[in-house]
Order: C-alpha cells, then structure tokens, then sequence
C-alpha cells in the first residue's frame, strides 16, 4: 500500500464516484469544472494532475461523432499513474507506509510543535508538564498527525497560571484525552490490518486472540455491524459443515447488534467469535464453491439434462422431458444410486471434498457410501 500524507489516493475515491456518474459523453469543460471542484484539496496531486489525464483519454478515445464514454475502471487508472508518479517523486521510487512511532518520538514532535514560533505554537507561552506531554503520547498511539490534533484541541482547554502560562488542569487533560480511541484508520492499512488479523485468530483457533482484535476494533471506532458480517464470513469460510451452528450463531449475532445496539450486540459478537475459534474447521465449501464457479467461467453454458427438467405442458412431455427422472424417495434408502445431475460433458466433475473434522467426517462417510453405490449399480445414467 502507498500513502503519501493524509490527502492522499483515498480521497481520489471521491473523484472515481464522480466520473462514473458523469455517464456517457460529458464535454471536457464540464469535466474540468468538475475535477477542479472535487480535487481542490486533494494535496499533493494538483487538480490539473487529474484533468490533464481525463483530457488526454478524451483526446484518445473520442469518437468520429464526439462521443466519449468512461469505462468504471477510468479513474482507477488514473489513480494508480499519478500515485506511482508521485511516490517516484518523492521518494525515488521507494514505496512508503505509515509506521508506529514510539512516545519518546511523539514527544520529541510535540515538543518541537510547542517550540515553533512560524508553523506551530511557540508564540504561546505554553507550559506543559512531563508527565502531561507523555499521557497526550500515549493517547496519539503512534500517530504523530494525532498528538499534533490534541495539541491543537487542547489550545481551547489552556488556562493562565498567575505567571501567565498556559497549562492544562487535570480536568482538562481529561477532557482532552476522554474518549480517545486507538489508531484506527477506518479507510487505510490499520483497518485491513485488524480485520485481517481478526479473521486469522479465529482460523487459528485462538479465542483470546479474536476477542483482544476484537475489542481494538471496537475502541477504535469501527462498525460492530461491519464486524459482524465478517463473522458471517468466518463462518462459512473457516468453520463450513465441520460445525453448521457456528453460522446460526454468527447470524444469530448479528441480529442481537441489529435489534439491541451495544454493549448487547458487541458481547454477542464476542460469543460467536469465541465459539468459531472453538469449532473445527473447514474450508471445504469455501474450496467447492471456488472450484464450481471456475467450472462454470471456464466452460459453456450447457443445457439442462432431458431426464432432469420439468415438464408443465404437453409439449414438453411428447419431447420426454423428465421421463426417465428416478424420483429419490422411491429408492432404496431415498438414494438412486447410478444417476447423474451434471450435464453429460461434466458428469464426473467434483468440488466438495469433506474433512475429516467435525460433523464433515460424517458427511465425508456418507458420501463415500453414495459413491461406492454408485459404482456398483447397474442403472448408471452415463456410461
């Protein structure tokens, strides 16, 4: 991932959104107005940075008759060239992320915030002790752009000693500090960090793990619905059909946020994240479903078999639709063995491999035992 300051390629976004409600065809003057209006404070990429690559697609891709049309995929484009320029410039091609600073760091920043008399707020006779400066470090976690924020916050809580010095009253301070929250930066790389880490803990059966991401997530402000949906995710992906009631408990949880809000939801968010790190896993549907929808890209849309399509008009039976479909409760234990569901071109396709963990052991046995009849019987479908 790439960041160049806080304006960077996150807030292009906004600019991708606007191009493709453009449509089709607007002129490159309404194109410019609208570029300049919505990348004005897009620093360090100039809104001419964006029209110049907008007007040079216009000139590439402008029909015979003056029409343009702009692909979804347009400013993307755009976006990924001016922020590799960018980071060519400024950094010589070396990609930069965004690194935790210690307190001794924040400090060190704080101080030199205080002491600036130009940028920052040495014309103010502030005085703040030691012990003060290393609590707002703490609560920037690592963010110098969050300890220069409560140091700009904390300007309105300044009150005069009788040597007329600004400093902070423990009241103060903890307004300052009430409420602060970790470093969570909702659209950047800490986010997907910690919902990623969270998946993992769960995967890796380690439930006290998941709750300590769990409970950042949530002092750092993120959605406990948007939580909650990937425990829906953690569900079906990691747990399957080795532990189906890990899914109705995910499910489950979500619908207590829904209805009751926090702290009722979060904890049985909580609940169902500890039972999923708990369960047996499996990732066999996940695979199946992967490898199924493979299939279905990578080969042609075949039509359904004769002997498994329905039959409401007199047409359809004259042309033996359904006529030879072995109805399964009719069977010897409701299984007709031999019979085949896949088109012919697919008929020995297979997806679903059960684990032998969970509930899946039993299922793998089952279809085991299917198969084994299969095999033996004389009324196969395909040859």
């Amino acid at each position: 991932p790439i960041h160049i300051g806080v304006a960077g390629p996150a807030k292009l976004q906004t600019l991708i959104k606007f191009a493709i409600a453009c449509g089709v065809g607007p002129s490159l003057k309404v194109l410019q107005k609208r570029a300049m209006d919505v990348t004005k404070l897009l620093l360090p990429y100039e809104p001419t940075d964006v029209v110049s690559e907008l007007a040079a697609y216009k000139a590439a891709h402008t029909s015979g008759d003056g029409g343009l049309s702009f692909p979804e995929n347009l400013l993307d484009k755009v976006l990924d060239k001016l922020v590799r320029e960018k980071v060519r410039q400024r950094f010589g091609g070396r990609n930069k992320v965004q690194l935790r600073l210690d307190d001794a760091a924040l400090v060190n920043i704080m101080e030199t915030a205080l002491a600036d008399r130009t940028r920052g707020l040495g014309k103010l006779p502030i005085a703040l002790t030691e012990e003060q400066k290393t609590l707002i470090a703490s609560a920037a976690d690592g963010d110098a752009r969050r300890v220069l924020n409560l140091l700009e916050v904390a300007q309105d809580l300044f009150e005069k000693d009788e040597r007329g010095q600004l400093g902070l009253s423990d009241d103060a301070l903890a307004q300052l500090l009430q409420g602060n929250s970790k470093r969570f930066d909702k659209g950047g790389d800490s986010f997907y960090e910690q919902i990623s880490v969270l998946h993992k803990a769960v995967r890796g059966s380690a439930p006290d793990a998941a709750l300590y991401w769990l409970c950042r997530m949530l002092d750092g402000g993120c959605d406990a619905l948007y939580i909650a949906r990937r425990v829906v995710r953690m569900a079906s992906e990691d747990i399957g059909n080795a532990d189906p009631r890990g899914l109705q408990l995910a499910l489950n949880a979500w619908d207590v946020q829904q209805r009751l809000g926090s702290p009722e939801g979060e904890l049985a968010i909580a609940q169902a994240l500890v039972f999923l790190a708990c369960a047996p896993k499996s990732n066999a549907v996940y695979s199946a479903f992967n490898k199924a929808m493979e299939t279905v890209k990578a080969t042609p849309a075949f039509d359904v078999p004769i002997h498994v399509r329905n039959a409401p008009t007199q047409l359809m039976k004259s042309l033996d639709y359904g006529r030879q479909y072995r109805y399964a409760h009719d069977e010897p234990g409701a299984y007709a063995a031999g019979e085949n569901y896949f088109p012919e071109e697919l008929k020995d396709s297979r997806f679903y491999f059960p684990t032998d963990r969970g509930l899946e052991d039993k299922i793998r046995e089952k279809l085991d035992y299917f198969r084994s009849l299969d095999e033996a019987s004389p009324d196969k479908r395909y040859d």
